[in-house]
């Protein structure tokens, strides 16, 4: 079982690396602003809207987190986390971004703690659940709506 945690943030972790070997730190920050405040549309290429190297840093970041998510709550590195993180990873060069998926990840925090129960037994379907991310930030930046 420690196995594939150790895979999964080693993997994690060289994605979120890779990105510094394309695009320098100045280069990563300002594709990152680009792609949070992106209408991500599904398809969203990240790496036209930000920069290789942002997309990567985006994958990683979202990876480390999904990891973080798991860990601290005790998640048993089961089949399915494998699954929901590569995924969370892998969306996350076209649609997913940390603004995005928080309010998702917020939003079944609260259910888990409504229902008095471990934010483990939910981690999953938060996980997959972050594939609405795009409809956060469609609402947040693509109908041109006032921000007053």
């Amino acid at each position: 079982m420690k196995h594939r945690l150790y895979f999964l943030f080693m993997t994690s972790f060289f994605t979120f690396i890779t990105g510094f070997l394309f695009n320098t730190p100045f280069e990563i920050i300002s594709g990152l602003g680009r792609i949070i405040t992106s209408p991500s549309i599904l398809l969203t290429d990240y790496m036209a809207v930000g920069n290789i190297g942002s997309a990567f840093v985006n994958s990683g970041l979202l990876m480390l987190l999904s990891l973080f998510l798991a860990i601290r709550s005790k998640t048993t590195p089961s089949g399915p986390l494998v699954a929901a993180v590569y995924t969370v990873g892998g969306f996350a060069f076209f649609g997913k971004n940390l603004y995005n998926i928080l309010p998702i990840m917020a939003g079944v925090l609260f259910y888990s703690r409504y229902q008095k129960e471990s934010f483990g037994k939910f981690i999953l379907p938060a996980l997959f659940g972050t594939a609405l991310g795009p409809l956060v930030s469609q609402i947040s930046f693509g109908y041109e709506l006032s921000q007053a």
